[in-house]
């Protein structure tokens, strides 16, 4: 995948401890995938084409960094909290198999 990260979130942001394939460190909670993906109770949240998801198509990753494509897991810690995320964008649709989910 061109665009890879670990982060982290806090009620207002979505902090990238660790990025690949994009130029910032840091966006807004409420634009970005991962304020999704920490919710959710499914252990992992799939988006295969963004432009085609109401959350999303209008958003800045999607218009400006061709987000089309995103997966993201929970990191959750020990004690049971949802910290960040690990997760992975791709340019363009794609679906991912049981294999590369696990």
């Amino acid at each position: 995948m061109p665009i890879s990260l670990v982060t982290l979130l806090d009620k207002e942001r979505n902090f990238l401890k660790s990025h690949h394939g994009i130029p910032f460190n840091e966006s807004p909670r409420e634009m970005s995938f991962c304020g999704h993906a920490i919710n959710q109770p499914e252990p992992i949240m799939v988006v295969e084409d963004a432009r085609k998801d109401e959350r999303f198509k209008d958003n800045p990753l999607v218009e400006e960094h061709s987000a089309i494509f995103y997966a993201g897991v929970p990191l959750v810690n020990p004690a049971g909290y949802k910290l960040g995320t690990l997760c992975i964008y791709d340019t363009k649709p794609k679906k991912l198999s049981d294999t590369e989910k696990e």
